[in-house]
């Protein structure tokens, strides 16, 4: 909201009205709704729309009209590894892809849900000379994410469910070639508000669908077929995540910890500082088949 100060008090007689013109600067990057509120019994709040003055808001309507409905989905990080061969990145985006006031969505409102991703994960070797990509794995997906369910724990603050169908493969020929498919659904549980603590629990389980049984046949003994998901966090502070998969031939773990920077760096950087732990398999296609540990540190954007 925002206040006019040392505004002049008036009198409206009833049946009549009073103009008056008010100015007021709007504060650096502020973009929005702002509510103004009249101290008169009855009467409604004004809301103006402030347009954002960076250079996004510049483009062209055309241009950035759907901007909007890109949204965060995996984390997105550069670590380096220790040592350096290990090292890792991840992209990460989700596009929400029905006009939620289109024919469609107004005749099935649960197609709102639908939403198509894409993630891509590289080991990158900055050990060696020519620093070449280990293995990256290209993951597009289309999935559906339920609204807020009702039935929740006394102690829940939200639960949404996700399922959807995703393709993996390194993109590349040969006897280094490796792809699969799976069907998946990931109930999704948030315990706490964030302020402080906010817990999130999202067990997923899947199935494999047209994996490629010439070159990755035995993927699921060591992938296996479930993945708990967890994350602590503390509202503008740490948070810790894991992940836990267990395959016919054994478990693997992979632990993260992130601290917003801006902390650390006197408000600068809108950026995670990351330490990230592996081990198990199948971290991407190649070598799924061996035990890899690593440790890493680095930036994240999301987490």
């Amino acid at each position: 909201a925002l206040a006019v100060p040392d505004a002049a008090s008036m009198v409206v007689l009833p049946g009549r009205t009073v103009e008056r013109e008010y100015t007021f600067s709007v504060p650096d990057g502020a973009a929005g709704p702002f509510a103004f509120s009249c101290e008169v019994p009855g009467a409604p709040p004004t809301v103006l729309e402030v347009a954002g003055e960076g250079e996004g808001a510049q483009l062209p309507r055309a241009i950035q009209e759907f901007a909007a409905k890109f949204a965060a989905f995996e984390p997105v990080y550069f670590l380096a590894g220790i040592p350096l061969r290990d090292s890792k990145f991840q992209i990460s985006f989700d596009y929400h892809v029905l006009n939620a006031k289109g024919p469609l969505a107004q005749r099935a409102p649960w197609l709102t849900g639908l939403h198509v991703a894409y993630t891509q994960t590289s080991l990158w070797d900055l050990e060696s000379e020519s620093v070449p990509f280990r293995d990256t794995s290209y993951k597009p997906e289309v999935h559906f994410l339920s609204p807020e369910i009702p039935w929740k724990l006394p102690w829940q603050s939200e639960f949404r469910i996700r399922a959807g169908y995703q393709h993996e493969s390194n993109g590349q020929g040969g006897s280094d070639s490796r792809s699969t498919n799976f069907a998946y659904a990931a109930p999704i549980a948030v315990f706490g508000s964030g302020r402080p603590w906010a817990l999130e629990v999202s067990p997923k389980a899947w199935i494999y669908v047209a994996n490629d049984d010439r070159t990755n046949r035995d993927l699921p003994d060591y992938r296996g077929y479930f993945d708990l998901g967890v994350k602590l966090a503390r509202a503008h502070s740490f948070q810790v995540s894991s992940h836990l998969r267990w395959g016919e031939k054994g478990g693997t773990i992979q632990a993260d910890f992130t601290y917003p920077l801006v902390h650390l760096l006197f408000g600068n950087f809108d950026l995670y500082l990351q330490a990230e732990y592996f081990n198990g398999y199948a971290e991407t296609l190649l070598d799924f088949s061996s035990r890899q540990e690593a440790f890493r540190l680095g930036l994240a954007m999301l987490r």
